[in-house]
């Protein structure tokens, strides 16, 4: 049952929506058809839904309960690229909230978000920790920024590193990183 505090999102709330999903006290309506064309979880989760019964999410009452997982931020700014029609300021996102969108596009096995996710981390690639721009690459096989990050982590000092940078990375990377230092 949705909380009886909850507010209407003022941008993804829309009247001719089609599901309704909760995040903490927020209410967004959007459509099945935007979320199915953008997302292959929303996709198989309508389509398998329709064939065994109807799920929640047609009223403020019964919505979709979002996990708790997806920020609020992160959820808007999925939306925003859903839509294609809105995008917070890109210079505003932090590190935290692109990171989180590249989860968000995991979960949700969405390549929209996923794509926008990685041009907003080429973008800001320079104010990557290089060490944290290798794990992500590695993580989301991101081949053009892992090699733009590994030419940085070469330049640096092996002895500037902390104890957090070489937990992040495989011992593969370590091998070729003191390899090409050598």
């Amino acid at each position: 049952m949705a909380n009886q505090t909850a507010q209407h999102h003022q941008m993804f709330y829309y009247l001719d929506g089609t599901h309704i999903f909760l995040m903490q006290n927020l209410l967004f309506k959007i459509h099945q058809s935007i979320l199915c064309d953008k997302s292959i979880f929303f996709n198989d989760m309508f389509n398998m839904h329709a064939e065994l019964s109807p799920i929640d999410g047609q009223s403020d009452d019964k919505p979709i309960v979002l996990p708790a997982q997806v920020t609020e931020g992160v959820f808007e700014l999925f939306l925003s690229v859903c839509y294609n029609k809105w995008c917070p300021d890109t210079l505003q996102l932090s590190e935290s909230i692109i990171l989180q969108l590249l989860e968000v596009s995991q979960l949700y096995r969405s390549k929209a978000a996923h794509d926008h996710a990685i041009k907003q981390i080429n973008a800001h690639r320079y104010a990557f920790n290089p060490v944290m721009l290798i794990s992500i690459s590695l993580k989301y096989h991101i081949k053009d920024t892992f090699q733009y990050a590994f030419n940085r982590l070469v330049s640096k000092c092996v002895n500037e590193l902390k104890d957090v940078d070489y937990e992040l990375l495989t011992y593969p990377v370590w091998k070729t990183l003191f390899r090409v230092k050598e």
